[in-house]
């Protein structure tokens, strides 16, 4: 995956979290609910922000902006300002890949718990 192939805007289509329950059978949760709301941009000069929130606004968004490095391994977001003051200065890893053009994101949050992200093309 090249940056050129990610620059613009992309609408959030899918959110889920996956785990491992204590019987060690797979978990699946919609941390944002069944129809997440969110719109990530990626620009040509190398910067990223996002917004995620649920469809009725009765949790709190997740924001961020900052530059983002395609690698290896997938996306670096270099977190630069965000709603959580913690988030603030620290390296986000994101698995990422296209998909039949959409770009799914993922990120490893502990042993066997991950969450993924299925974005679409944005078009107005």
């Amino acid at each position: 995956m090249t940056p050129d192939e990610i620059v613009g805007a992309w609408r959030l289509a899918q959110a889920t979290e996956h785990d491992t329950g204590v019987d060690g059978e797979p978990v699946v949760a919609h941390p944002f609910g069944e129809n997440p709301r969110g719109l990530i941009l990626y620009t040509p000069d190398g910067y990223v922000s996002a917004v995620i929130t649920t469809a009725t606004d009765d949790n709190l968004p997740s924001v961020y902006a900052g530059t983002f490095e395609v690698t290896d391994a997938g996306l670096v977001h270099d977190v630069e300002v965000g709603l959580e003051p913690a988030g603030s200065g620290t390296v986000q890893h994101r698995g990422a890949r296209l998909v039949d053009g959409d770009l799914w994101l993922s990120a490893a949050m502990a042993e066997g718990h991950e969450i993924r992200l299925r974005w679409v093309r944005a078009t107005r």
